[in-house]
């Protein structure tokens, strides 16, 4: 019994001694065209969009921008 107390105690402060985690920010981007669509659309629309997936806060942050779109 006094091995399993001594056990417990030192898993606790293992665990309280560990340091946070914290998720770093994922950023994504791409390039949009109608050349990128299946099947291959014809248009002179271009854009791009850029992300950031944040696991910590549970946040998809999106940015777009477009030019030409029919």
């Amino acid at each position: 019994m006094r091995a399993l107390t001594l056990l417990l105690a030192l898993m606790a402060a293992l665990m309280l001694a560990a340091p946070p985690t914290y998720a770093i920010p994922v950023p994504l981007s791409t390039t949009l065209s109608g050349a990128n669509e299946v099947p291959v659309v014809v248009s002179p629309g271009t854009g791009q969009v850029l992300a950031t997936l944040d696991a910590a806060a549970n946040t998809l942050l999106l940015k777009s921008d477009g030019r030409g779109k029919l």
